[in-house]
């Protein structure tokens, strides 16, 4: 605690993703070990820094219980489109157990009227579409995971309006995703 109040450092867990041609950037930040024991209000103050102009800007907050206190992050991917496109893909990772979350992040520089949808075996957490920022979207996946090793990647599809689920709209992306290890994770020999 500090005065009283929650007090915790974010670690950047991928990114920052830059995908150039549109001006669009994307970063996953996560607090390890979060200590908040009288359950007071939690506020996140996020402060830009470096050269240029920001835009628009979006920040999403989301909390999980049950991470490994630890050493909660297993492992990322991330991806950005090289020429427009509608299918967004963090591309893959293979984390080293089996009982975790994959978090994925993505965003688009284009406001189509469906946003994007969540990748196959994700829910959407949040998602977004709005003239400034474009469309944006957070996804889990706490589905059990046979083994060790087994390739994760966090996908999103660009739609318009209908049908849902199929890519129809067109953009520059940015996609993410951070695994995390639950607190059933051990070091070996720790």
């Amino acid at each position: 605690m500090c005065n009283n109040v929650p007090c915790n450092s974010y670690l950047s867990a991928v990114g920052p993703t830059l995908q150039s041609s549109a001006s669009t950037s994307a970063q996953i930040f996560y607090a390890k070990n979060f200590y908040n024991p009288n359950q007071l209000p939690v506020t996140v103050t996020v402060t830009f820094s470096g050269t240029g102009t920001i835009s628009a800007a979006g920040v999403v907050i989301v909390e999980y219980s049950g991470a490994d206190r630890n050493y909660p992050l297993d492992s990322v991917s991330a991806a950005y489109s090289y020429s427009p496109g509608n299918a967004l893909d963090s591309g893959t990772a293979a984390p080293a157990n089996a009982n975790l979350l994959v978090f994925g992040a993505g965003i688009a520089d284009v406001n189509t009227s469906g946003g994007l949808s969540a990748g196959s075996g994700f829910t959407s957490i949040q998602a977004t579409h709005n003239s400034s920022i474009g469309s944006a979207i957070t996804e889990g996946n706490t589905t059990a995971i046979a083994g060790n090793n087994v390739l994760q990647r966090a996908t999103a599809c660009l739609f318009t309006t209908m049908p849902i689920g199929t890519c129809l709209g067109v953009g520059n992306w940015v996609m993410q995703m951070a695994v995390f290890r639950d607190a059933s994770w051990t070091v070996a020999g720790g």
